[in-house]
């Protein structure tokens, strides 16, 4: 373990989302990827925990949509093809992280989806998803 996270459950919380200091990380959240032991020469991006939790081995998340530098090392020299996954609210930001990657990775695909996020999908959907990626 190089830090953790948390997430309210309610809608009453000011912060949905709360993270170990950096101080306190042995590695700050935002220089890693979650769950990148668990993905190989393939990977599908998504924003949160919960997201990879319901995809699995394969997924991994940035925390957010906003990717830092050492994030987007990782993400290029560790994948050869990279599926980047957000949620319905932030395509527009995915389309253009996928621009990015497009310049500096062998195959980059932006999976749009209508609403909600990879969280909500059932098993079944996220069965099919894996089995079209090759995850």
């Amino acid at each position: 373990m190089v830090t953790f996270t948390s997430r309210a459950i309610t809608d009453t919380a000011k912060m949905a989302y709360k993270h170990l200091p950096n101080s306190k990380s042995i590695i700050p959240i935002k220089e890693t990827l979650y769950n990148i032991d668990n993905a190989k020469s393939r990977a599908v991006l998504v924003e949160g925990i919960m997201d990879v939790w319901r995809i699995g081995d394969g997924a991994v998340c940035s925390f957010g949509t906003q990717l830092t530098n050492e994030q987007k090392a990782l993400l290029a020299t560790t994948f050869d093809t990279l599926f980047i996954l957000f949620d319905a609210d932030a395509t527009a930001k995915a389309v253009r992280l996928g621009n990015y990657f497009e310049q500096i990775m062998d195959h980059v695909e932006v999976i749009p989806i209508d609403e909600g996020d990879p969280a909500d999908h059932s098993y079944e959907e996220v069965r099919s998803l894996k089995i079209d990626l090759k995850l």
